[in-house]
């Protein structure tokens, strides 16, 4: 097995193609150690050829006899379903120095119903609009009579969608034309792609039941390299042969996906395939012990090489201890350099421009990442280890699995779902794990991502999967506040302030950090907002600490709510959580399909401060009644009122919540509907006549 099954592929998705041949063997390796001259002039040639999108097949025959089906065989249910769903995968050299690729689909709709006619009112083609884009929508609905009705452009409108109660995507919405009981409504469309993705996944599941799921891969081919298909939830049975160079994958009667919110990634969930890439010239025991301990044999081997510091990398290791006797302190100088003076290139926007970051060819030896002062997050990684070599410590590999991908399971001996590279130390009788390629990450810490999983750390021999673990609830907390007033017509002013700490800070920084300037992310979190409050006004956005793994991230800005408070002659009445504005239930189904996964334990605590207008005094009310539940969490209140019409409010909910059978959704669906009622709770106030 190459060394690389732990690379940064994960991370790079890969910006050009010779960087994706010389991290694929080994991200430590140069290209000229690695390729005889006639493979880079293979490579050269392919590079000549551009791989161009088609335009939309034309329509193809409709047999009469689907229209006269009846009702769906699968679930009669849903008042529609698929006939057919069709998908072509086709990687390809392009002549941009890199690969492109091609995503066309082809489906075709029953609709029996008017519930047919609703599912189909508002259809959505989600994508990330982060990677690319999706090209060449065509629409259209037959009639039994033979009419036809095709799908205007004018119709297909850019939308912003919450799945999972907290992750944004981005969607193309569109209703197709003139639908009635009884058509039949085809799409075609294609996904434009910026980036290559390296381990595409194709799912087998849709909204709707489908009859039949049909779908051809072709991966890229070069010598030295082999790419491999690996199944989830998906039987073997449900293999086909392949076909002019393409994978063929089919499956037969599927239920509807049913999107369910904080559910296990999709790829635990849904049958799907995942293409990826390895080096064909090694080999490995597919038995998972035998696997595990020959990648963490390669692991050592490469630790042993990479981590050899040279005199430049001695130097600097000398000058950043100096004077430090702790061992700690000493590592957390160096992962304050690696963090603080590299520039991290997958976290550069408004730093190096993406033509410049293009340019940056992936060395992978800690020198290169030293004497070019920037690097990828696994080369940031690698010049660490290299200086906690140099200063005297014995540092070694680790990998683990990217929980946002695909929860790892023991039967996985897959290279790519152990992807995620950190440097493991044993500190003071304790194994501490360091990955500066994330430079939000305090030092030692590890991802939420990866710490609900296992780790191999090398071992020149008997390396096996540990397990790793979640900090508690204490460990992630987001602190809010508000103070403000509201006036005789109801209206809320006031200024907030929001500081994010531990994972929740880790997920805010690194998703700004994506975003291109303070104008961009206050856009950002405006339209997070109107969400829940479409009638606020937001101004003087502030943020601090944003660029920092060592300081909690703090936002603030100004507030103004018109008609906040119901005022009447005699009367106010208000909500005094006013982060709960407008929020809705989370768990509305009475039934569930799949386990429950919430990323991480969790607490928010908040404290309201508003003054009334003169002249009201609290009539009724008090702080909602708190719970707790072990093992899920607490929520309690205080209620402060004054004489002078000041009111705090102050409000704590920690949430224990991680990974739930379906047999617990009653229970927490349960938990959540009480939090939002009490969430909703009111003040009544009464005014009172001066003396």
């Amino acid at each position: 097995m190459s060394a690389s099954g732990v690379g940064s592929l994960f991370q790079m998705k890969v910006l050009r193609f010779d960087l994706f041949l010389l991290n694929l063997i080994n991200p430590l390796t140069p290209m000229k150690d690695r390729f005889p001259r006639a493979a880079m002039v293979l490579a050269a040639i392919l590079f000549l050829f551009a791989f161009r999108f088609l335009e939309a097949e034309p329509w193809r025959d409709i047999d009469p006899s689907e229209f006269a089906l009846t009702e769906s065989e699968i679930d009669p249910g849903f008042g529609a379903e698929i006939l057919f769903s069709e998908t072509k995968y086709r990687q390809s050299a392009s002549n941009s120095y890199g690969l492109s690729e091609s995503i066309d689909h082809y489906m075709r709709f029953r609709v029996y119903n008017e519930l047919g006619v609703s599912q189909l009112a508002d259809w959505k083609l989600v994508y990330d609009s982060d990677a690319g884009n999706i090209i060449n929508i065509k629409g259209r609905t037959v009639k039994p009579a033979g009419g036809i009705y095709e799908l205007s452009n004018v119709h297909v409108f850019d939308t912003e969608l919450v799945r999972d109660g907290q992750t944004e995507i981005s969607a193309k919405s569109f209703a197709f034309p003139n639908v009635e009981p009884g058509d039949i409504v085809e799409l075609q469309y294609s996904i434009k792609n910026n980036e290559v993705d390296w381990m595409p996944v194709l799912r087998f599941q849709e909204r709707l039941p489908a009859r039949r799921i049909f779908k051809r891969i072709k991966p890229f081919e070069y010598p030295g390299f082999g790419s491999k298909i690996s199944r989830f939830n998906f039987p073997e049975a449900d293999l086909s042969s392949t076909e002019r160079g393409y994978y063929v994958f089919e499956k037969l009667n599927i239920g509807a996906f049913v999107d369910e919110p904080y559910s296990f990634p999709d790829n635990s969930l849904i049958p799907s395939i995942i293409l990826y890439y390895f080096d064909s010239r090694s080999t490995s025991n597919t038995k998972p012990e035998k696997y595990w301990s020959e990648l963490a044999k390669e692991m050592y081997k490469e630790g042993k090489k990479s981590f050899k510091p040279n005199k430049d990398i001695q130097d600097l290791a000398g000058e950043l201890t100096k004077g430090l006797s702790s061992d700690w302190n000493k590592l957390i100088a160096l992962y304050n350099y690696c963090e603080n003076e590299l520039v991290n290139l997958r976290y550069s926007r408004g730093v190096i421009t993406e033509k410049a970051r293009e340019k940056i060819k992936e060395k992978g030896k800690p020198q290169d990442t030293l004497s070019r002062g920037n690097g990828w997050p696994d080369e940031v990684t690698g010049l660490f280890g290299a200086l906690a070599k140099a200063a005297g410590f014995e540092p070694r590999w680790a990998a683990m699995h990217n929980g946002r991908f695909v929860r790892f399971q023991a039967w996985m001996v897959l290279d790519f779902v152990m992807r995620l590279r950190y440097v493991a130390i044993d500190i003071d009788g304790e194994t501490r794990y360091f990955r500066p390629g994330n430079p939000f990450l305090p030092c030692g810490d590890v991802e939420w991502f990866a710490a609900d999983g296992v780790v191999l750390q090398a071992a020149p021999k008997d390396g096996q999967l540990e397990l790793a673990t979640l900090p508690d609830a204490g460990y992630s907390v987001q602190d809010r506040s508000l103070v403000g007033t509201i006036d005789e017509m109801g209206a809320l002013k006031g200024k907030v302030s929001i500081i994010y700490k531990g994972y929740t800070g880790l997920d805010m920084k690194e998703r700004l950090s994506m975003m291109e300037g303070l104008e961009e992310r206050e856009e950002f979190f405006t339209d997070k907002l109107k969400k829940l409050m479409p009638q606020a006004r937001f101004d003087d956005f502030t943020m601090k600490n944003r660029g920092s793994h060592i300081l909690p991230l703090i936002i603030t800005y100004d507030v103004e709510i018109p008609d906040y408070a119901d005022v009447t002659s005699k009367r106010l009445y208000f909500q005094p959580f006013v982060f709960g504005k407008g929020a809705q239930d989370v768990f509305i189904s009475e039934k569930r399909n799949s386990p429950l996964l919430f990323n991480y334990p969790s607490t928010t605590n908040d404290i309201i401060t508003i003054q009334l207008p003169d002249g009201f005094e609290l009539e009724e009310g008090s702080a909602p009644r708190p719970f707790e539940m072990p093992g899920f969490g607490e929520y309690k209140t205080t209620l402060k009122a004054s004489r002078s019409g000041k009111v705090i409010y102050e409000r704590s909910f920690r949430q224990d919540l991680h990974s739930l059978p379906v047999k617990s959704y009653p229970v927490v669906k349960s938990i959540f509907y009480q939090l939002n009622i009490r969430d909703q709770h009111a003040l009544g106030f009464k005014r009172v006549e001066a003396e």
